[in-house]
């Protein structure tokens, strides 16, 4: 578990300059994913500035991260 410095409020949080996207609840995320190329987050008031790294909160972390590697070695054999 992660704890965000500075990121004291629950939900999505992007840090332009870094690239950087925080998906926080109870002030914590879990899960880091750093992306292959820059995505766009879609926010409540459009989307956001391309970001490479996630931080994701989430009640499984190990099954979440199973689940992505699963995907990537799937999208690697196709």
């Amino acid at each position: 578990r992660s704890t965000t410095k500075g990121l004291w409020r629950d939900g999505l949080k992007v840090i332009q300059e870094d690239g950087t996207a925080y998906f926080v609840v109870n002030r914590r995320t879990d899960v880091v994913l750093t992306l292959r190329r820059p995505v766009e987050v879609q926010a409540w008031l459009g989307p956001t500035s391309p970001v490479n790294t996630v931080h994701i909160a989430t009640d499984e972390p190990q099954r979440l991260n199973h689940e992505v590697r699963k995907r990537i070695a799937v999208s690697q054999n196709s």
